[in-house]
């Protein structure tokens, strides 16, 4: 995807306009905003991603279809009677098949344009409930089934609601989305914190998506404007996934524990609200994803160069079992050991061959990864590159954020590959100085590398003069 990102007044950033790219790379030293960028980008795009209007119909139309089964069920119905709730019956369950051809798998605006097919079966079931409770009416077991019809009149409403201005659902969704997910990201109970302490009281934080929109956050008030256009684009992605440190993942069995744990103390003491768990919601989405196996995408790609190159560096592979349990495979052995004895680098690196392997990572799939370097040695890091490039031209879209030399050097080793034109379509290049503001003066990408290059090499240069090397 080709997209430039303007962010102003959020966290350690100023203003920044950054590039994103199919291979995306935000770097600079540390405390410049990187985490803080690729974290933010990350859970707005988690947000957009969701087909919202789909979930909720699908959700309310498999319940109405169980609403009508347990209504039969609960009284003895008449000849009249059971003809009105047949004809109820039948039109839910084409309703449900109607509500996963006009939505599933289809962009938003396409929900907006087939909403009518389902208004008009929605009458029709609302009908057939009317004069259902019509016959029933005055009868002593019409009070044993009343709540449930009152159930089923309330579902047909709230999905007629949804039919006829979807859009309003979407922006209700994504707006609460946006909040809690950066407040979860981040970890704090304010949107507050999260803005620049540095920036003017009367200067608000703002991220600018370009074709896509804005979102302008306040004190806690947060305003958005998203296009329909934006929406279908970002719901193509297949799936969108954050790595971050991978110390998480060697004690992931752990971490699963005290969340379920969590969740019930916390349940159980503050019923309706919510509390943080320390550690960040990308994590947990990413282990409920490893969990299922997806099907390939229609348009399978082939990733085995780049799982292949990781499952030969690390000498084996990361693998799943049936209990939900991730451990590392021995290629020559066989074995398979815990993570929590892995070693790191085997860790950083087998996450992403694990990826592949459930299908997470294919065409139309986004990855953020928060400094990809973390436990490599310079050979491993040159794997780590070399396999984010490969995934990259088969339409994954890649996100890093490093101060890492020599992973720019792999970078512009690359980068030094392609003709002029073709790097400023595929790489997007991002600097970010410790004063909070980007470095781009519309170089190419491969002047871009060798200014980031100079700059985390400064503390090296200085080194050398002050030791007299």
């Amino acid at each position: 995807m080709k997209l430039d990102v303007v962010v102003s007044n959020f966290g350690k950033i100023r203003r920044a306009n950054i590039k994103v790219r199919p291979f995306t790379v935000i770097a600079g030293k540390n405390s410049s905003g990187k985490s803080f960028l690729t974290k933010s980008l990350y859970s707005f795009f988690n947000v957009i991603n969701k087909d919202f209007v789909t979930m909720e119909s699908t959700t309310i139309a498999t319940n109405l279809v169980s609403l009508m089964h347990q209504l039969a069920d609960s009284v003895r119905l008449s000849a009249d009677e059971r003809f009105a709730y047949e004809d109820a019956l039948i039109s839910s369950v084409e309703l449900m098949e109607s509500v996963e051809r006009v939505h599933g798998n289809n962009t938003f605006t396409a929900q907006l344009d087939g909403a009518h097919v389902l208004v008009d079966l929605i009458g029709k079931i609302k009908k057939n409930i009317s004069e259902l409770a019509s016959l029933m009416q005055g009868k002593k077991k019409y009070e044993k089934v009343k709540p449930k019809v009152d159930e089923i009149e309330y579902r047909l409403k709230s999905l007629e609601a949804i039919s006829l201005k979807p859009d309003n659902l979407v922006a209700n969704r994504i707006k609460d989305g946006f909040n809690s997910e950066l407040k979860d990201n981040f970890q704090v109970t304010s949107l507050a914190s999260l803005r620049n302490f540095n920036s003017p009281p009367e200067e608000l934080v703002e991220f600018d998506f370009g074709k896509i929109g804005n979102i302008v956050i306040g004190n806690e008030s947060l305003k958005f404007s998203i296009s329909g256009d934006g929406v279908d684009l970002m719901q193509e992605f297949s799936s969108i996934v954050y790595l971050e440190s991978p110390s998480y993942w060697k004690v992931k069995d752990a971490l699963e524990r005290a969340r379920a744990a969590s969740r019930f103390n916390f349940i159980s003491r503050f019923r309706g609200r919510e509390g943080l768990l320390g550690v960040p919601k990308h994590f947990y989405d990413l282990i409920d994803l490893i969990k299922i196996r997806l099907k390939p995408n229609s348009q399978n790609s082939d990733c085995g160069l780049a799982k292949a190159s990781i499952e030969q560096s690390i000498g084996g592979s990361l693998v799943l079992n049936q209990a939900g349990e991730i451990s590392f495979k021995d290629s020559a052995s066989g074995k398979e050991i815990g993570l929590h004895t892995t070693a790191t680098g085997i860790v950083n690196l087998g996450i992403i061959g694990l990826l592949i392997d459930r299908n997470i990572l294919e065409k139309d799939s986004y990855i953020f990864i928060d400094e990809p370097e973390v436990n490599l040695h310079p050979a491993w890091q040159k794997v780590m590159i070399d396999a984010l490039y490969e995934l990259s031209k088969i339409g994954i879209n890649v996100v890093i954020a490093t101060h890492s030399i020599d992973m720019m050097k792999c970078i512009e080793g690359i980068v030094e590959r392609f003709d002029e034109g073709d790097t400023e379509e595929h790489f997007g290049i991002n600097m970010l100085s410790p004063d909070g503001y980007s470095i781009n003066d519309d170089s190419s990408p491969i002047q871009m590398i060798s200014r980031i290059k100079m700059d985390l090499g400064e503390s090296f240069y200085q080194m050398q003069m002050i030791g007299g090397w």
